[in-house]
């Protein structure tokens, strides 16, 4: 895409392409205005972004993207966010692409963590799922945020690539406020908070 384009185009395997242009779930006076977009296609002459088919995604319910620093994208499938309430199994599935070609099999948002208790040493090894709303990739850290569907707090998971994509949960408390499933962004210097337990 040419610059100053905001958007990229993904459809679920089966479906026509569509757009996924992040924009949309704005309020009004935030989107970008049409007439603005019209005024530089005729200063210019033409458009200075093509439309690119997009490519069918095995997500069956695509969320949000991320781009990883090596040109990669992951993908965040939506579907698991019907799971009820009280499951502590289910969770959201990752998929990574590149160039319209899946890369690997999708992973699970998941980690074992220790909760604190009452027991001898004083703290029990879990899996933890998260049912994840949305996520944001933060490149100096290299870390995946995925704030759960309830918005209580974002978990961190350290991302590596290499042999292949794996996701490590991190012990880091990342407590969220007032968030009312607006999207989550990443930025440089995050604060973090050490956490004893989780």
């Amino acid at each position: 895409m040419g610059a100053g384009c905001s958007t990229a185009s993904i459809a679920p395997t089966g479906d026509s392409i569509g757009t996924f242009a992040p924009w949309r779930k704005l309020p009004l006076r935030l989107r970008p205005h049409p007439r603005s977009i019209r005024s530089t296609i005729r200063r210019s002459g033409r458009s200075r972004c093509r439309r690119r088919p997009g490519f069918p995604v095995a997500a069956p319910d695509p969320v949000a993207i991320e781009e990883l620093a090596d040109g990669s994208v992951l993908i965040l499938d939506g579907s698991a966010s019907g799971a009820p309430v009280g499951d502590s199994v289910t969770a959201s599935m990752v998929y990574r692409y590149r160039l319209g070609s899946q890369l690997g099999q999708p992973l699970a948002l998941s980690g074992v963590v220790d909760i604190a208790d009452t027991s001898a040493n004083g703290a029990t090894r879990k899996t933890l799922a998260v049912i994840a709303h949305d996520i944001a990739f933060n490149r100096d850290a290299n870390i995946l945020h995925a704030v759960d569907r309830f918005g209580r707090q974002s978990l961190g998971f350290l991302v590596a690539v290499v042999p292949s994509l794996s996701l490590e949960l991190q012990p880091t408390y990342l407590p969220m406020h007032r968030y009312g499933g607006r999207a989550l962004v990443a930025w440089r210097e995050q604060a973090r908070l050490p956490c004893p337990t989780m």
